[in-house]
């Protein structure tokens, strides 16, 4: 029983500092939330748009991942992150 103590707290630390750092508290940028609105380019916007109706027939129940790289394809081609 005292061994089990005695890693348990280094695991509870851990886990704990582990959540403290989670992509929520990385750095805003112009794309992040802003005063509660989301501002993004028009071209991102536009390409997003563009790949989500290109995408959006090829449903993933009967095209498996085709879906999504038919997406990542498009985004690619506007130059933009997914």
């Amino acid at each position: 029983m005292m061994t089990t103590r005695k890693y348990l707290l280094p695991i509870v630390l851990a886990a704990v500092i582990g959540l403290g750092v989670t992509p929520s508290f990385a750095r805003k940028t112009d794309q992040s939330l802003i005063d509660g609105t989301v501002r993004m380019s028009a071209a991102r916007a536009a390409a997003l748009r563009a790949c989500n109706t290109r995408a959006r027939p090829y449903i993933q129940r009967d095209w498996g991942v085709t879906e999504l790289q038919i997406y990542r394809a498009c985004m690619a081609e506007h130059n933009q992150p997914e």
